[in-house]
């Protein structure tokens, strides 16, 4: 038959009493730490999902703010683009005008000089002419003396 003893009785006792006690000061802690522990894993998890949401808003509005820029940047360069170009057309326009003044002027100025010397020589000629014919009119010239006068009148006439 079955033997007990008491001391397979007493291990028993003190194996349920430990079990008890166990229960009563360790199993609670340590479920409610370990609770605690999976409740705050949770939110960590939940809290870097949020985290991770609003980082991806952000990169998406990053993204949204620079291309927004960029074709802020293109139509600024593209104004510019025109602008310059407007100016260029209106500066050679400018620069044209100016050189058909000055080479108008510039005409109007050689025209004008071009006379002057015309009734200049004109002048000379007849101051030429009048006195050659005074020196010819004064004596009879002979061949040499012609030739005399000729030299004469253009020296007179360079000088």
């Amino acid at each position: 038959m079955i033997n007990i003893n008491y001391t397979l009785l007493l291990t028993i006792i003190n194996f349920l009493v430990l079990v008890y006690v166990l229960k009563k000061l360790l199993w609670a802690p340590l479920t409610k730490f370990l609770d605690d522990r999976a409740r705050g894993i949770e939110e960590s998890i939940r809290a870097a999902e949020v985290n991770q949401e609003e980082a991806q808003r952000l990169v998406e509005h990053q993204e949204e703010a620079l291309r927004k820029a960029r074709m802020e940047a293109r139509e600024i360069v593209d104004r510019g683009i025109a602008e310059a170009s407007r100016e260029a057309r209106q500066v050679r326009h400018e620069g044209e005008k100016q050189a058909t003044k000055i080479i108008e002027q510039g005409r109007a100025d050689i025209a004008l000089e071009v006379e002057q010397a015309k009734l200049e020589l004109r002048n000379q000629t007849a101051d030429l002419s009048v006195a050659l014919a005074e020196r010819i009119l004064r004596r009879s010239l002979g061949e040499e003396d012609h030739r005399a006068l000729i030299e004469t009148s253009l020296r007179e006439w360079t000088n």
